[in-house]
């Protein structure tokens, strides 16, 4: 089916979280607006998987500093932060509630 929308421009732009949302709303939209442009500042790292990211390289530019921690963020990096800071804090000495309160 040919889209209305064909010809138009449409720019989508986020920053972190935001950045994210306007990559999948850039790949839901693509089949309408075929011109869409993304560009995302520092989006999380978990949205696209490679394929996905490969596919999608054409229309969404991906910006990131060198020291942000969001676009480093996966599931797997998630699990392991969580699971090194309880085992941290089982060998603590000190009281648990002090770690919420630094």
């Amino acid at each position: 089916e040919q889209s209305p929308f064909k010809g138009y421009d449409l720019a989508l732009c986020g920053h972190s979280l935001g950045a994210g949302c306007a990559s999948i709303l850039s790949l839901m939209l693509r089949p309408s607006f075929p011109l869409v442009q993304c560009f995302a500042y520092e989006p999380p790292g978990c949205i696209f998987d490679d394929e996905l990211a490969g596919k999608s390289a054409d229309f969404i530019t991906s910006f990131v500093r060198h020291d942000d921690l969001v676009p480093r963020l996966s599931y797997h990096n998630f699990e392991t932060l969580r699971d090194e800071f309880s085992m941290h804090l089982q060998g603590s000495k000190y009281p648990k509630l002090s770690f919420i309160f630094i």
